[in-house]
């Protein structure tokens, strides 16, 4: 009786070594298989592209491709089933020639045309590769469709792909799924074919930050830059032959300005006039023109000798070197018509009501001999 256990035991110790070995063999398969499933899905984009380019390009080698497509799976024959499969591209011109002379013909019966729809339907199927159960890509628009159930869980999927990670370009989120037994469908657009496996691979039924999908780190997208918003103009800093622009983009050239600098009148690229608050403008280059190189040193020289503001009174007689008001009052003369403050003074020009300056702008001046 022991021996018998005993030959039984030995014989069941086999059969378990009989199944672990074609489990490992089934187990490399599964790898290997994954690993080309990954190759055709590659293969299929930059054969896509390559068509695409010949659309262009020489539209008349893209049936050559076909051919020589097709001639590679005549050529392998598994039981004689794939050459019954695969049509003969000549025979397959000549009935769409057929089919398009026959074209004119009136076919207006509800079966015909539930038919093309049909065949439309399962030539745009056709196209489709299927990754896993749930997962198909479609090379020809270089698209990925992921069957989700709820919702929540497809958009979290989406921004960790495409917002969070480099995985995908953007994504969209449709309310029905082209998979049974699912509710949505996840749409990824620009996903390279290594990390359209790994989604394929993922266990989609949790969300991408869970420990069932952690082994996938992709690369992290980096946040944006963004330049430092320009500075809005202050009335004074435009003069006429300036470039501005408004938050839009668009640019202007001012023609004119008040005489506050806090309008300016501009002509857009059509030459059309119209004015805006300073405000609301940004600088963008200012007018370039040629300064008389003696008026200069001159402004150097003066600018220069420093004047003590506590000179500055009423009735002083002074001359004006400032950049403000568009240069307007550069070089005039006038006199003290306030009591100075901490800041600056009021200058009599003789143009109307005194203009305010800064002290750095007010410089004593000799009387003019008459």
């Amino acid at each position: 009786m022991l021996a018998v256990l005993g030959d039984y035991l030995k014989h069941l110790n086999c059969e378990i070594e009989s199944y672990e070995q074609l489990i490992a063999q089934k187990r490399e398969e599964a790898q290997k298989l994954a690993q080309l499933q990954g190759q055709v899905v590659e293969a299929l984009g930059i054969l896509k592209n390559v068509v695409d380019e010949l659309k262009t390009v020489d539209p008349e080698a893209i049936i050559t491709i076909q051919t020589a497509a097709f001639e590679i799976f005549k050529n392998q024959d598994h039981n004689g089933k794939l050459s019954t499969l695969l049509p003969d591209v000549a025979s397959t011109n000549t009935i769409e020639s057929t089919t398009n002379e026959d074209s004119s013909v009136d076919t207006n019966s509800s079966e015909a045309s539930l038919a093309e729809v049909e065949n439309e339907t399962n030539h745009e199927e056709s196209h489709c590769i299927r990754l896993s159960e749930n997962v198909v890509y479609d090379p020809q628009k270089a698209i990925v469709y992921a069957g989700i159930n709820a919702y929540n869980r497809a958009k979290a999927w989406g921004d960790w792909l495409c917002f969070n990670h480099t995985v995908g370009t953007r994504f969209e989120i449709t309310n029905h799924s082209r998979f049974q037994g699912y509710n949505y469908d996840l749409t990824i657009f620009g996903m390279e074919s290594e990390d359209i496996q790994r989604l394929a691979d993922s266990d989609l039924t949790k969300h991408p930050d869970t420990a069932e999908n952690a082994s996938w780190q992709p690369p992290k997208r980096q946040p944006q830059v963004l330049s430092p918003r320009p500075r809005v103009c202050q009335p004074g800093d435009l003069a006429v032959g300036d470039i501005a622009r408004k938050d839009d983009g668009r640019e202007y050239r001012v023609v004119s300005v008040s005489d506050d600098g806090s309008v300016v009148n501009v002509l857009n690229e059509d030459e059309m006039e119209m004015a805006f608050s300073v405000g609301t403008l940004y600088l963008v280059k200012k007018h370039e023109s040629k300064v008389d190189e003696e008026a200069v040193s001159t402004l150097e020289t003066t600018k220069n000798s420093k004047t003590d503001t506590s000179n500055l009174e009423i009735g002083s007689l002074v001359i004006i070197h400032s950049s403000r008001y568009q240069g307007k009052y550069e070089g005039k003369e006038g006199f003290i018509a306030t009591e100075p403050s901490l800041f600056g003074v009021k200058v009599n020009l003789g143009m109307g009501e005194p203009i305010f300056f800064l002290k750095d702008e007010v410089f004593l001046s000799e009387p003019t001999s008459v």
